[in-house]
């Protein structure tokens, strides 16, 4: 068991590496309803929520078109919620909404354990990790992953939060 759970954390590592070098974002642009993608992100982990014990409240609004490559709106979206559910304490919310006005607005907010603020601009190098994470598995890239995708696409991330009281991720475009 503990061999299958290390060969797969390595396989992780290796393909979000592989991703963060070889990979170019928006080499396959297309005109997509991000709205249908990011429910399809929340179905597929829908039984990672249950088996978290977490109470999902979505905000959604329909068909937002935005000009990018699936792929990449699928692992910056996907990269936050799965942090999200990760570092949540069983049985509280998980808040995902999704919105456009001016901007297109993405916000993750999980009631879990937050982040030590003096850790807060380390979050998104590769391979940091706030010290708080105790034994929770993790690659130390996804952020990192999210801040390429939102640099290619002219993107801003910003990360609030408090431990013990949760973290909110917002990303605009």
């Amino acid at each position: 068991k503990t061999m299958r759970r290390q060969t797969k954390r390595l396989i992780r590592i290796n393909e979000d590496l592989l991703y963060l070098e070889r990979r170019t974002p928006g080499t396959e642009l297309k005109n997509e309803d991000i709205s249908e993608l990011l429910e399809d992100i929340l179905e597929d982990l829908h039984a990672a929520i249950i088996n978290k014990n977490l109470k999902l409240e979505m905000h959604i609004q329909k068909n937002i078109q935005f000009k990018i490559d699936p792929k990449d709106f699928i692992k910056l979206s996907r990269n936050i919620i799965e942090n999200a559910i990760k570092y949540s304490k069983s049985g509280k919310k998980l808040t995902v909404k999704l919105s456009k006005d001016k901007q297109i607005m993405l916000i993750v907010k999980d009631y879990g354990i937050g982040i030590p603020e003096k850790d807060i601009e380390q979050i998104g190098e590769r391979f940091y990790r706030a010290k708080n994470v105790g034994k929770i598995d993790g690659t130390g890239l996804g952020i990192a992953i999210v801040k390429k995708v939102l640099n290619v696409y002219g993107g801003d991330l910003s990360i609030s939060s408090k431990p013990d009281h949760g973290t909110s991720v917002k990303v605009t475009f």
